[in-house]
């Protein structure tokens, strides 16, 4: 795969990763995330990319796959029920970092 054509290893999902470490790292202040980036800046970056070798490169990856993949096909099987709301009081100076 080439980097120019993977989004998670370019673009928007790296920075936002990068962004994420760069706050946790600095104890979630955010005066350590800098500027928000510009949305047009985004568009730029996408209009930037080569579709056509995306497409070619998810294809390949994609070949051999006669129908789409369930991330839980046990699932199917099963009715749909509301989650579990678990909610908790933690102790003071249990989450400072």
């Amino acid at each position: 795969m080439s980097p120019t054509t993977t989004p998670y290893r370019r673009g928007p999902t790296r920075c936002w990763f990068t962004e994420l470490l760069r706050h946790y790292r600095a104890g979630g202040r955010d005066q350590a995330l800098g500027e928000p980036a510009q949305f047009r800046n985004y568009l730029q970056w996408l209009a930037e990319q080569d579709e056509q070798a995306a497409r070619g490169v998810w294809r390949d990856q994609l070949a051999g796959l006669a129908n789409g993949t369930l991330v839980a096909p046990e699932a199917a099987e099963r009715s749909a029920v509301l989650p579990e709301v678990v909610e908790m009081d933690l102790p003071d100076g249990l989450t400072d970092a």
